[in-house]
């Protein structure tokens, strides 16, 4: 009997048509649609609202949209008017600030003149003043001396440290420098997983560690969940290898965003201005992430290469950039999308291709990543 669970909500399933959803998220609305009719309906609903809102605009609004106003004008010309240098004063001014300050000059420089003292006479001198007794000295004051603001340095620490445990790879930690703090966000964590973190970070200077509550699923039905049929042996034993396949595809996305957090984090200018230690530190976490990417990519081209084929060659493209940095922003972007198409090609299918998927354009993402990668 089949055991009905939620389904899922329209926001899921509109970025199921458009093609947003990850890959394991795709997997099981493929899933959930193959076996509810009440969601396909609504995905019919929702595709046939979209094709007739597109319909509508091509057909209706845009024919009866005004022209365009006319071009603006060239603002070239007002700009250097602007811009120009201007005088400070009309020329009689001028010459009134000059006099000015040329009497000025000659009344401060008769002044500064010596003179012979004036006869006074003996009754009109005054008597001495008492002189006054020096007063005492005052404390020198305190200086406070300001608390620096955190560095690169301090926010590499952090990484470094949640790497040792593992941290920056699935978790949903988020790691971000302010002009106070470096301040570790960690979204719905376990307690225990949660006392590993503090524990880690504990005695880092500017680092501060904020718990962040998991966002609760909707009544609508998200997260998704799969109806449950029942399933035969040779059914059982796919989804066994497609899941096995999410499972490495999650692994690699893992991977990638750690190395694209390092890359945005530590910039080419930022990192040069690292001290020796610091740039050491920094290559051995970036070197570990792009060793353990490499390993799950050849896992996974390993376990696709039947369905695809024989390996595609890549196609002639831009070349890699030369940093590090360049290089895994376009990896996470490649294995993006590899991410999705994997979704797409192996989700819900008995034993072969989905028929909307495209096994030459699979295998044409996956050669690309792992050219890529093996540089």
């Amino acid at each position: 009997m089949a055991n009905w669970r939620m389904h899922p909500e329209e926001g899921d399933l509109l970025r199921y048509c458009d093609g947003e959803l990850r890959a394991e998220e795709t997997a099981r609305v493929a899933r959930h649609l193959e076996a509810c009719w009440d969601c396909r309906t609504r995905l019919d609903d929702l595709t046939g609202t979209i094709a007739e809102y597109m319909r509508y605009r091509r057909d209706i609004l845009e024919p009866a949209l005004p022209q365009p106003p006319r071009p603006w004008a060239n603002l070239r010309f007002e700009f250097a008017r602007v811009e120009a240098p201007k005088r400070l004063l009309p020329r009689p001014a001028v010459w009134l600030v000059a006099g000015t300050l040329t009497a000025g000059t000659g009344i401060l420089y008769y002044a500064a003149k010596p003179h012979p003292p004036a006869a006074v006479p003996y009754a009109q001198v005054p008597a001495p003043a008492a002189r006054p007794l020096p007063a005492p000295p005052a404390a020198p004051a305190r200086r406070v001396s300001p608390v620096a603001a955190p560095g690169p340095e301090d926010e590499l620490r952090a990484i470094a440290a949640l790497d040792r445990i593992g941290a920056d790879l699935g978790d949903p930690i988020e790691v971000a420098r302010t002009p106070a703090r470096v301040v570790v966000t960690c979204i719905g964590l376990d307690a225990v997983r949660m006392h590993e973190v503090q524990d880690a970070l504990a005695g880092l200077p500017h680092v501060e560690v904020k718990l962040s509550p998991k966002p609760a699923p909707s009544a609508a039905g998200s997260p998704l969940e799969v109806v449950g049929t029942p399933q035969t042996a040779s059914a059982a034993a796919y989804d066994h290898f497609v899941d096995g396949l999410l499972k490495n595809s999650d692994a690699i996305m893992a991977r990638a965003h750690a190395l694209r957090r390092l890359a945005t984090s530590f910039p080419a200018d930022v990192e040069a201005r690292l001290p020796a230690d610091s740039r050491a530190l920094l290559e051995s976490i970036r070197q570990r992430h792009e060793a353990g990417l490499a390993r799950e990519v050849a896992s996974l081209e390993q376990s696709v290469r039947p369905y695809l084929g024989p390996p595609a060659a890549r196609a002639p493209g831009s070349p890699a950039p030369q940093d590090w940095q360049a290089r895994a922003l376009r990896v996470f972007a490649e294995a993006a999308q590899v991410d999705r198409m994997v979704g797409a090609a192996f989700a819900g299918s008995q034993g072969a291709i989905a028929a909307a998927a495209d096994p030459a354009a699979l295998a044409a993402a996956m050669a690309m990543l792992d050219g890529d990668v093996a540089r």
